[in-house]
């Protein structure tokens, strides 16, 4: 099958693509023709297509519900595309860095679930208790991450006229929240059964906010802030904190290039 070369056809299938995923049909039937059609997708078409949707009517709940979705179906795709270099302290170097950092506590978490079982034994729990407590400890710290979005991506992006992401993914991270807050529970009332179930979902939570940062959203901002975007964006991070990442030297000169114009999305 030949590709459609014109932005709108690709546009107009990707909808359609999303539209079947919405009604209900096979995810891995759905991704395989996406994967036919399309080799590559910038983050900017995702942004235009998600618009155009809610334009059509579609409510941003309904965007906000299947977003583990999106993510699934356009990280193949996205990988990255359109993403500036950063490094040395600007605010996507440390945002990444903390995302690596997420990532490796993310994989610790789960060999240790693994070891305890879906019904652990409460002597076995009991041994494994501090070392369970101080992985989450350090998934709980992924809240500082969100708050700096939170506080000081999101404003920007909403002056970029990108307003439909923040909300979207605003109540994303109270969803995780929420979640955190019952592990946390589960382990002051020493309920092993329920401290397995609600860390697992904590875990594939914040694994997936991390896939949908690194594919969409940090694509999205890398191509439409300015130098003094950035600038802005990194002011109030001392006062917020990191999670579990240094944010080591200052960052360099961003670049002055003029930001690409990007559609409003939701960018979840």
């Amino acid at each position: 099958m030949e590709h459609p070369g014109n932005k709108a056809e690709r546009l107009a299938i990707l909808k359609n693509l999303i539209r079947d995923l919405h009604a209900g049909a096979d995810f891995a039937e759905v991704k395989a023709r996406f994967g036919a059609l399309i080799k590559s997708v910038g983050a900017g078409e995702i942004a235009a297509l998600e618009q155009a949707l809610v334009a059509e009517g579609m409510p941003p709940e309904e965007i906000k519900r299947l977003c583990d979705v999106h993510a699934a179906l356009f990280a193949d795709a996205i990988g990255g595309a359109g993403m500036e270099e950063a490094t040395g302290g600007h605010p996507l170097d440390i945002y990444r860095r903390e995302n690596e950092a997420l990532r490796a506590a993310v994989s610790e978490l789960r060999k240790l679930l693994a070891a305890l079982g879906d019904d652990p034994q409460q002597g076995r729990y009991e041994a494994l208790r501090p070392q369970l407590a101080s992985l989450l400890e350090k998934l709980f710290q992924a809240d500082r991450h969100y708050v700096r979005k939170e506080n000081q991506l999101f404003p920007v992006m909403e002056r970029r006229g990108i307003t439909a992401p923040p909300k979207v993914m605003w109540a994303v991270h109270d969803d995780t929240r929420a979640v955190a807050k019952r592990v946390r529970a589960a382990l002051e009332r020493g309920d092993a059964a329920s401290v397995v179930e609600d860390a697992l979902e904590l875990a594939g939570r914040v694994e997936d906010m991390v896939s949908r940062e690194e594919n969409i959203l940090f694509p999205m901002v890398s191509q439409a802030f300015s130098a003094e975007d950035w600038e802005a964006v990194r002011r109030g991070d001392a006062e917020v904190g990191y999670a579990l990442a240094d944010p080591g030297a200052a960052a360099p000169a961003a670049s002055e290039a003029a930001p690409m114009p990007l559609p409003q999305a939701l960018g979840c």
